[in-house]
């Protein structure tokens, strides 16, 4: 039981000193390609829906903005 607290409560600290848990340059570079495409996908869609009369009343802005994905996009840019 002894052994099993102190592995429970020292690995993560031990992970991350051997460095084990950072991204690799290639899945942050794939992760930040894919929030691009997220957005440009959702400006997309954004125009489609613009044009449906159920959806003329939307604040396209205050929807874009909850979504955060210029802070996500930052934050992966950033990430080590």
């Amino acid at each position: 039981m002894l052994t099993l607290l102190i592995n429970a409560t020292t690995t993560g600290w031990v992970v991350k000193q051997l460095g084990l848990s950072k991204y690799s340059d290639l899945k942050n570079n794939i992760l930040v390609s894919l929030s691009y495409q997220i957005d440009r996908n959702m400006d997309k869609n954004i125009e489609v829906l613009k044009t449906k009369k159920h959806f003329n009343n939307c604040e396209w802005d205050d929807i874009k903005s909850k979504v955060k994905m210029i802070e996500l996009q930052e934050r992966l840019k950033n990430y080590k």
